[in-house]
């Protein structure tokens, strides 16, 4: 092998290394979630705007979601969503935590049914993902099941 090609295998050597330093365990850490404008009516009503920056939100008559990026792990939020849930008058139908992964269910009386979805982002270190969706009894995607 000439000498010419030394230069660029060691500079080719040395990003491998850059790469494979910037990672934990396969996890990088990943740029900042852009905030929505709005960041919608549920999650206004349970006053999340402080546990993470909301991505996405949809309001509509029968159904409103929202997406919430946070820094706080799974174990963290899980309580401070079962409190923000009840004190929205949401009662808790069951909930199912795998410790990287959670699903919380609830109802507001009758009529209102949702599920909190909480998952920490397996290629962003740091960063759980919050998924949260209310529906009217009316609504064909209204009653939460267990999965």
């Amino acid at each position: 092998m000439g000498l010419a090609r030394w230069p660029l295998i060691a500079g080719g050597l040395g990003l491998v290394a850059a790469l494979v330093g910037c990672t934990s365990e396969g996890r990088t850490a990943c740029p900042a979630p852009r905030a929505v404008a709005d960041p919608g009516s549920l999650v206004q009503s349970l006053r999340l705007e402080r546990v993470g920056t909301t991505t996405a939100a949809d309001d509509r008559a029968e159904l409103s979601t929202a997406t919430i990026v946070s820094s706080r792990s799974v174990g963290d939020l899980l309580p401070l969503m079962r409190a923000r849930l009840s004190r929205g008058g949401y009662e808790s139908l069951g909930e199912d935590d795998e410790g990287f992964e959670a699903e919380i269910y609830v109802a507001r009386g009758d009529d209102v049914y949702g599920v909190v979805r909480l998952r920490e982002d397996q290629s962003c270190e740091g960063r759980t993902t919050i998924q949260l969706s209310v529906a009217t009894k009316e609504s064909p995607t209204a009653t939460p099941t267990a999965s």
